[in-house]
């Protein structure tokens, strides 16, 4: 199919996607809609490689969304997340241009991110790390795993290659070597169908589903409720 069909089909996509999302905030009631409004809230920390933002459909060799700087699968994340009475926070990249959609991030210059990350990590009730091989991914396991956060963690083994099996496999297949070398971290098998890996109740890492299945997750809702 030509160029021109994708970008009709991923330009119509993204409206759904984004109307869903407005859709459901107009549903939520009293529950707050932006990142200003929920700054007195616990956190959720999304931790991802800037590599990700602005990547969206590829069409034809043309990547669809880039000059929006959107991804839908991240779109959906947020939208599952702003369901709960949390703030959702990530580290952003200096001078992107994202409108307040999703997550609300968070700007520090190169001796200021880590910092900030660490402050993120011990605030939040929840972390979502999405797993890369690059240094700056693999150092933030790191201080997941030294600092006990490992219990309120999901990684989310999303790896950016839409439906091809073969390149989303062989790049977590990376990943799992690189955090077994670096952090002592054995993960489960790539499974397409269960991409949220979360520590189960025996303290092994296995793989969810749902994001809703996970241990971690569900804890979160707990906490949320119970205000604790």
């Amino acid at each position: 199919m030509s160029p021109g069909f994708y970008l009709l089909y991923s330009g119509i996509t993204l409206l759904i996607v984004v109307g869903a999302l407005m859709r459901k905030r107009c549903n939520r009631g009293m529950l707050p809609t932006t990142h200003t409004d929920r700054e007195g809230y616990k956190k959720i920390l999304y931790l991802r490689s800037f590599l990700f933002d602005g990547k969206g459909i590829q069409a034809g060799g043309l990547d669809v969304f880039q000059h929006l700087n959107l991804w839908p699968v991240e779109l959906e994340l947020a939208n599952i997340l702003l369901r709960l009475k949390a703030h959702l926070v990530t580290i952003g990249k200096p001078h992107e241009e994202i409108p307040e959609i999703g997550f609300d991030r968070r700007y520090f210059d190169d001796d200021q991110w880590k910092p900030a990350v660490l402050d993120y990590m011990e605030q939040s009730v929840l972390i979502i790390y999405r797993p890369d091989s690059s240094d700056s991914l693999l150092w933030e396991l790191e201080q997941i795993l030294e600092k006990g956060y490992a219990g309120k963690t999901l990684i989310w083994a999303d790896m950016g290659y839409g439906t091809d099996y073969t390149l989303n496999k062989v790049r977590y297949n990376i990943f799992a070597r690189k955090a077994v070398e670096k952090c002592g971290l054995k993960l489960p098998e790539y499974n397409r169908w269960k991409t949220w890996i979360a520590l189960d109740e025996n303290e092994a890492w296995h793989g969810y589903t749902l994001i809703s299945s996970t241990p971690a997750y569900k804890a979160t809702v707990q906490q949320l409720a119970t205000g604790s």
